[in-house]
This record gives structure tokens, C-alpha cells and sequence, in this order.
């Protein structure tokens, strides 16, 4: 099984290499390289071309490709990757959500029992405004806030016996700083904005963070908390500066 979005592309070999290390290494899941693209720049602009994900290749076992999926060295998407049918035997994407591959490649991985990670790139990713994950509605912060809670759950629940503590916080502080992204990104939608949606995400940021605590968050989880908790309109002003700086380097 294989999936391919409607704006990517594959490298022509895409499928035949992937099924033939499937089948010589006995892998139930392959990982390819990927690199990203942007419509609405010229290629090469600012970003030199990166191959995604960062993981070394070779083949990983069950508990190492889920702590490699908590440090984001395996990227969550189901593109760009060949799965042995058997694995969707009874997974099924969750209907009317988007961000479903959030919620859904862990269960996948759960029931893996070897990954292989290859190093060649053969998977091309393309980003463009007006996108799913480029659009804040409400429905779609509801369901990435939804998508990302339920991986901390089956983190929580698996810790220690597959996760060690300290994945766990790290998962802990990647679902609280989503959810600070989330709220400033819709904060600043021109219209159609609902503010009591709004002061709701401000207040599941506020107790998710006094449950985290300061002492185990990040610099920069800690700086956007700290602005959160005292002064939001100073955190809308300063992420998307923040971001654009990101995005060049």
C-alpha cells in the first residue's frame, strides 16, 4: 500500500525500489527520503534542497522507530512510505478530520515489527498556500489539537514499558507548543474569527502548562508560555517574525 498526495510526486523507481527492499529485508514498512518544494517560490530560493528525514538509514525495530516517530527523526506523514497491506487490515483513517495522518501513523508503527529506512530520495513533497495544513479554521485547530493529544495518550499509556520518561515529556511539550502555534495562527485570521474558540485554546494552554511546569519545558516553549500567560497580543506580534526567520534557514 502506498500513498501519494495530490500536489507530490514520486520518483519514477518510486514503488520498485521500495518493494524490493520490502521483500528482501522482510520489512513490514519502508521509509524513503523526501525533499520539499514550494509553489510559491523559485526553487533554490533561500532553502538549498534538504532530504527528509533525518533518521539514518537502515532497519529499525518497533521501539525504536516509535522513539524515533516522538523525536520527529521519522516524519508522521503516510507519504513516502510502502506499507505491507496486513498493516491496514484494521486501521482505517478517522472520517471528517483532517491532520488523520497525525492520528494515524503510530497505530501503524505500533504494529510494525521492522522498519527499514532507506537513503534515497524518491519522494517529492510540495508545499503551497491555501493548503489543508496551511489553512486555520476552526475545524481544522480542533483537529490537530485532537490528532496530537491522542499520540501523547498512547505515549503516556506505553511509558515505561516502550517510551522512556523523557520521550514522554517531550511529546508533553511538542502538544503544548503545537497548541500555542495553533492559537497564534488563528488569532491572526483576517475574518470569520471566534473568539470565545479562541480564549478556549488559551485556557487548555494554560492548564496543560501548569501541569507540564517550567522546569521541563524548553527555552522556547518556556518564552512562548511565559507570553501566553501574560501577555498573548505580544506573542501575535512576535511569531510570525519568528516564523518567516525560520523559514529562510
Amino acid at each position: 500500500v502506498a500513498f501519494l498526495d495530490p500536489d507530490d510526486s514520486y520518483h519514477t523507481d518510486y514503488i520498485k525500489v521500495m518493494a524490493e527492499v520490502m521483500e528482501s529485508e522482510k520489512a513490514d514498512l519502508v521509509v524513503c527520503r523526501y525533499t520539499v518544494l514550494y509553489a510559491d517560490r523559485p526553487p533554490g530560493l533561500f532553502r538549498k534542497e534538504v532530504a527528509y528525514p533525518p533518521l539514518k538509514a537502515g532497519a529499525y525495530a518497533r521501539r525504536e522507530a516509535l522513539g524515533a516517530l516522538v523525536d520527529g527523526t521519522i516524519n508522521v506523514s503516510v507519504w513516502n512510505k510502502l506499507y505491507r497491506s496486513k498493516l491496514w487490515d484494521s486501521i482505517r483513517f478517522p472520517e471528517g478530520h483532517n491532520y488523520e495522518d497525525l492520528d494515524i501513523m503510530f497505530r501503524i508503527f505500533d504494529i510494525c515489527g521492522s522498519i527499514q529506512v532507506l537513503d534515497q530520495m524518491l519522494y517529492y513533497h510540495l508545499r503551497r498556500p491555501g493548503s489543508i495544513t496551511d489553512t486555520m479554521s476552526e475545524a481544522n485547530v480542533r483537529d490537530v489539537i485532537l490528532a496530537k493529544s491522542h499520540f501523547e495518550e498512547y505515549v503516556r499509556a506505553n511509558t515505561p514499558a516502550v517510551f522512556s520518561f523523557e520521550k514522554l515529556n517531550k511529546v508533553r511539550q511538542a502538544t503544548l507548543y503545537g497548541q500555542i502555534v495553533s492559537y497564534v495562527r488563528y488569532s491572526g485570521k483576517n475574518c470569520d474569527l471566534n473568539e470565545t474558540f479562541l480564549e478556549s485554546i488559551r485556557t487548555q494552554i494554560i492548564g496543560k502548562g501548569g501541569e507540564l511546569g517550567l522546569v521541563h519545558m524548553s527555552l522556547r516553549g518556556k518564552a512562548a508560555y511565559l507570553m501566553m500567560l501574560r501577555c498573548p497580543d505580544l506573542l501575535k506580534a512576535v511569531y510570525p517574525a519568528y516564523h518567516a526567520v525560520r523559514m529562510l534557514v
